[in-house]
């Protein structure tokens, strides 16, 4: 098969795939994309690292394994392009685009997660003092994961005179968690490192058939019976937890504790500083805009800006679809890189169009002129669009939040504006040239040479 022709097909294939993605909207057009927190509002959030009784200052060490865990935590949101960046010497400021339930992310970013396992003294004497907890538990079971739990023994309320010891099982040696359905409700197997499977394992052989407290940030959560020795390196917790209960105390336990509790100083809701009627108004005026950029690539080059126009379709075809499909959460930075790399794109057409009118003014045929423009044009473009990548990359790597989804959205339009410049524009200017009318070097802009190579 003639890779012209097959090339031909890969751009209609592409063009017509990305117009399906881009045309099946689940809103309504033109506003079916992910939206950042300067377009469509959300919830900042300003919180303040606390000084504790083992960490007396907050050092920058503190202060990035802070980050580090509420960023894991954020995630577990599933918050898109959050920005998480430090404010100060003991600030971090947390701005979440699109939160649903702000209550649910104030309860997760706040929380110490400090997980600790308690025994009664008198059924633990080796422990060490924890404080006396205000509630009662709830019945429940401890065992191993992936196992049926067995019917959980009534569980002992403590009363204010009970004193619960510290086991040496704590959270901190946790490695991963997850949540499983139990029955009607929900459980949270918590897995462990080889110290902390260790301990567990000694502890709970001690405390066979005696509660085993649970722990969160001096908070009660259950005081199950321990039915047997835990030797697998993993607990299942169970306490009547419902779905989001659960799936709460799994993002904590995954997350890790914070090294210094975590004060909300600050809490707003952002509305959407630009707004539908001006992201409307700037739909708008991208339209007039491509408008005119076509008039004058059609006005000046002839044929090949006809060419270079419908490759600029494809292109913007190309990068909404991708925008789409990764997804790409869109802020007014991201915006301005998309719009940024939609000019890189033009200009590539403008160099190659620039070489193919000084071969055609040199005497060459429209064939040769064209593939030598092309040629000679390519370095320069290759070049160019490289050492922007380069310093998307840079941007990507050290930048934060915003920064970040513009050296994205920009190194995404650069690649896709390599393929439509030098791909879809030659193949489709090749097509063109194959109908003897458009042979004419006026038709490229070019007065008729006096001689013709």
């Amino acid at each position: 098969m003639d890779v012209r022709k097959l090339m031909l097909g890969l751009i209609l294939f592409l063009s017509v795939v990305a117009g399906y993605v881009v045309a099946k909207q689940e809103a309504n057009w033109p506003f079916d994309f992910k939206l950042g927190l300067d377009i469509q509002g959300g919830m900042h959030l300003v919180l303040q690292a606390q000084p504790t009784h083992d960490i007396k200052i907050i050092t920058p060490e503190v202060m990035s394994a802070a980050i580090a865990v509420v960023r894991a935590r954020v995630d577990g949101l599933g918050v898109a392009e959050p920005l998480i960046q430090p404010k100060g010497a003991d600030q971090i400021i947390v701005d979440l685009p699109g939160i649903s339930d702000k209550d649910e992310a104030l309860r997760i970013l706040g929380k110490t997660a400090i997980l600790t396992f308690r025994a009664r003294k008198a059924d633990f004497p080796e422990g060490k003092p924890a404080p006396i907890p205000a509630t009662s538990p709830s019945p429940a079971v401890v065992g191993k994961a992936n196992a049926s739990p067995q019917p959980a023994k009534p569980s002992p309320s403590p009363k204010p005179e009970d004193e619960w010891v510290l086991t040496g099982v704590e959270g901190r040696m946790v490695t991963s968690a997850r949540v499983e359905p139990l029955g009607t409700s929900w459980a949270v197997t918590a897995d462990f490192n080889a110290d902390g499977a260790r301990v567990v394992s000694e502890v709970s052989r001690k405390l066979v058939g005696k509660p085993m407290a649970i722990f969160l940030d001096h908070q009660l959560i259950s005081a199950p019976i321990v039915q047997t020795e835990l030797n697998t390196g993993n607990i299942q917790i169970t306490g009547n937890f419902d779905a989001k209960a659960a799936n709460e105390l799994m993002i904590v336990l995954r997350a890790g504790s914070l090294p210094v509790p975590l004060e909300v100083v600050e809490n707003r809701s952002v509305d959407a500083s630009l707004g539908a009627e001006s992201v409307r108004a700037s739909v708008i005026a991208g339209i007039v805009g491509f408008v005119l950029v076509v008039l004058f690539m059609v006005g000046y080059y002839g044929v090949p800006g006809f060419i270079a126009s419908l490759a600029l379709i494809i292109y913007g075809l190309l990068v909404l679809a991708v925008f789409k499909m990764i997804p790409i959460t869109l802020t007014v930075p991201g915006i301005a890189g998309f719009i940024l790399s939609l000019g890189m794109a033009v200009d590539a057409n403008i160099l190659i169009f620039e070489r193919t009118k000084e071969e055609l003014k040199n005497g060459r045929t429209i064939y040769a002129a064209v593939e030598i423009g092309f040629k000679r044009a390519f370095s320069a473009i290759f070049d160019s669009n490289i050492t922007t990548l380069v310093s998307c990359a840079v941007l990507f790597y050290f930048g934060t939040g915003l920064v970040k989804g513009f050296a994205l959205t920009l190194a995404i339009g650069v690649l896709v504006s390599m393929f439509t410049a030098i791909t879809a524009s030659r193949n489709l200017l090749n097509l063109v040239l194959n109908h003897r009318s458009f042979k004419s070097p006026q038709l490229f802009g070019v007065a008729l040479p006096s001689k013709i190579r």
